[in-house]
């Protein structure tokens, strides 16, 4: 014969019932702050990566511009031009990287 009441703390007591629709109840709210926590970090996500999408778009805008500029001084004959291109596209392609490692750990966090 299984007993009636289950738990009892001080004057409050569960039976078998009860303490199924307890544990019932706390299972649901643990899905439903899951599924709240998933949602707000997926948003998150989403804006974080929104914008490194944008960043990255810009930062290849530069580099193309940048290539523009060397092969445009590379029909010249000074050599001081192709000197300041081609510095400029490798600080733009640090930069980018740079950014790009640290956009990539925010979106992992």
């Amino acid at each position: 014969m299984i007993p009636n009441q289950t738990i009892q703390i001080g004057s409050f007591s569960l039976g078998n019932g009860g303490f199924v629709l307890l544990l019932l109840l706390i299972l649901a709210g643990g899905f439903g702050i899951g599924a709240w926590f998933n949602k707000k970090r997926r948003e998150k996500l989403v804006l974080q990566t929104g914008f490194a999408e944008s960043e990255i778009t810009k930062m290849f805008k530069l580099i193309m511009n940048d290539v523009e500029r060397l092969s445009q001084s590379r029909q010249t004959s000074t050599t001081a031009d192709d000197d300041y291109a081609l510095e400029r596209l490798k600080s733009t392609i640090k930069k980018m990287e740079a950014y790009l490692k640290e956009e990539v750990e925010n979106i992992k966090k």
